[in-house]
């Protein structure tokens, strides 16, 4: 009578359906009973720890990511690396013993040594030229992001992460679990530096980026001026060269230099008309700082939303994400109009017009002279954040699928006038 099949008995192909589902500790150890086993979980262990890398920028986060990616076998996989800018030094720790390090600042004496030593004779750009030779040696075009913070709301668990002299250390960040004890957030870094080295080692080995998130997330970090300000003639020519492959980009600008390219942009207009076509376009304005920092009209002539409205304008984009802007209706639709004859999906989320105006002819571009696959709506306001607010349904978030959809309930919504709340409170105003 023959024996059942087992686990290690199976065909190839099966062993790997099986390791395809299993979560990473089951994955670890499927890995571990054979040669064969291995291989067949080949494919699933590197789209679990070796698709998307984050990396702390420090000596040690850069030179472990220089490592990895000089071995091609682990690089069939990667599509994007993820640099973190973090403050250890302001990081929320359930460990008495490492708070009270924290505290007394000798994690900070350690982590400006840490810094300095990298910044010293170029060295984090030494390590991401290195890293990026690997890519091209492996024929690999990864998107590139960087981030000021792991997620705020989230927090974020590093393995083996137990001493303040290991926070230097941080290599890869993963998501909670009950594997991991300690949980660790760190909040928002200057990314300044890490982007203009990026840059230059970029610029230094031609390396054609395709997708580009530069601090989407303003709780994380911004893209300041200063990321810009100091790169050479030569070098910026080659960057420009670089982004002419560009064809996704993520940009955010935060607090009291949220509008300084619009005064000096440092190059960030020639940059965005060096790249071919960008069809994918993320953008965020903290907007609502306008008034209370820098005292600017948000819905002046020249605002934010004009700025890029002119910037993008040779671009055909397809997939176009707006949060936190102040601006007139008018140049709402002026920006999405622009792009009628390619726009496929739109997101405009905590954005606002002014307090007189209504989304109505915003919402009549969008339903009419658009063909949207995809539309998000969520927090439309009008006036300032303690205005009001667009309810559809009685809900401040609309989500829809399919141009027919989109068209239908827009239509309704205007027909029957749109209604608004005010917020907080959701006190139901008048249908305009």
């Amino acid at each position: 009578m023959d024996e059942p099949p087992t686990l290690s008995t199976l065909p190839a192909e099966m062993q790997k359906a099986v390791a395809d589902q299993l979560d990473t500790t089951d994955l670890t150890t499927f890995r571990l009973v054979s040669r064969d086993m291995q291989a067949a979980a080949e494919d699933a262990f590197l789209q679990c720890h070796f698709q998307k890398r984050t990396h702390v920028y420090s000596r040690y986060g850069l030179s472990r990511l220089a490592e990895i990616t000089a071995q091609p076998h682990l690089l069939k996989k990667l599509d994007q690396i993820e640099l973190a800018v973090i403050d250890p030094t302001t990081f929320v720790e359930s460990d008495a013993a490492l708070r009270s390090e924290v505290m007394d600042n000798r994690l900070a004496e350690k982590w400006n040594a840490e810094m300095s030593q990298l910044v010293e004779h170029d060295i984090d750009i030494h390590l991401l030229t290195l890293i990026i030779r690997h890519l091209q040696f492996s024929g690999r075009l990864v998107s590139f992001s960087i981030t000021g913070a792991t997620d705020y709301r989230y927090p974020i668990s590093a393995t083996g992460l137990s001493n303040a002299e290991q926070v230097l250390d941080v290599e890869h960040f993963q998501r909670p679990s009950d594997d991991y004890v300690l949980h660790h957030r760190y909040f928002r870094g200057d990314c300044s530096r890490m982007i203009r080295s990026l840059f230059s080692s970029v610029a230094i080995t031609e390396y054609p980026l395709v997708d580009l998130d530069l601090c989407r997330d303003l709780s994380h970090g911004s893209l300041k001026p200063k990321a810009l300000a100091g790169i050479d003639k030569s070098t910026f020519q080659k960057l420009c060269h670089s982004w002419q492959a560009l064809s996704s980009l993520s940009m955010g600008f935060a607090w009291e230099e949220g509008r300084w390219y619009m005064a000096q942009d440092h190059g960030l207009q020639k940059l965005i008309a060096s790249a071919s076509n960008i069809t994918t376009l993320s953008l965020y304005s903290d907007g609502q700082m306008d008034n209370e920092v820098s005292g600017q009209d948000p819905f002046a002539d020249r605002n934010p939303l004009d700025w890029f409205a002119a910037a993008f304008a040779n671009h055909e984009l397809q997939h176009v994400e707006l949060q936190g802007f102040n601006a007139r209706s008018d140049q709402f639709v002026t920006f999405l109009l622009e792009h009628r004859e390619t726009l496929e999906s739109v997101t405009l989320q905590t954005v606002s017009i002014q307090p007189h105006q209504c989304w109505s002819e915003v919402f009549r571009v969008l339903a009419g002279d658009l063909q949207l696959n995809s539309l998000l709506c969520f927090t439309l306001m009008r006036g300032s954040t303690a205005g009001e607010i667009v309810s559809i349904d009685e809900d401040e978030a609309l989500e829809l699928e399919e141009p027919q959809a989109i068209k239908q309930c827009l239509d309704r919504v205007l027909e029957e006038g749109v209604k608004y709340v005010v917020w907080p409170g959701h006190r139901f105003q008048n249908n305009d």
